[in-house]
């Protein structure tokens, strides 16, 4: 289990900097593009950040993240999908980050999202399981077992 959470978690920090590095790519691509003698090749620019934006569709990843996270941990998203029908698909990536202990920071660059987004994001999930302030919301997710 710990061989696997290790791969997850793994997996996770790939992604992290997987999407860094597609990010500053693009970046410097459309500063590039901006120059006045490179207006002939806008075009073939445009073709590569349009790549380049398909890379960071991450929708496949969490796919493929989501079924090897719920195999480790015994259909865990489903559990909490059936627990609390109200979490979104948002909602369900940020229960897995943060029940593999993933900073906040990090998780704000696997959702691609400000890390104040982060924050707003579990204040919500704290409402909709409806928990009492001295229960840390991480701790719950770790412990949440469902039924099984």
């Amino acid at each position: 289990m710990d061989h696997s959470n290790k791969e997850l978690a793994s997996s996770a920090m790939n992604l992290v900097r997987k999407i860094e590095v597609m990010s500053n790519l693009k970046e410097s691509l459309q500063s590039y593009k901006s120059m006045p003698d490179l207006e002939k090749s806008g075009k073939e620019f445009q073709k590569i950040i349009k790549t380049i934006d398909k890379e960071l569709d991450q929708q496949q990843e969490w796919e493929q993240f989501s079924f090897h996270f719920d195999k480790v941990h015994n259909n865990y998203l489903q559990h909490l999908k059936d627990s609390y029908p109200s979490l979104s698909a948002n909602d369900l990536k940020l229960c897995a980050y943060l029940k593999l202990n993933i900073s906040t920071k990090e998780i704000a660059q696997l959702m691609n999202i400000s890390v104040r987004g982060v924050e707003t994001a579990r204040f919500r999930l704290r409402k909709k399981f409806l928990l009492p302030g001295d229960i840390h919301l991480a701790d719950f997710l770790i412990r949440f077992e469902g039924e099984s």
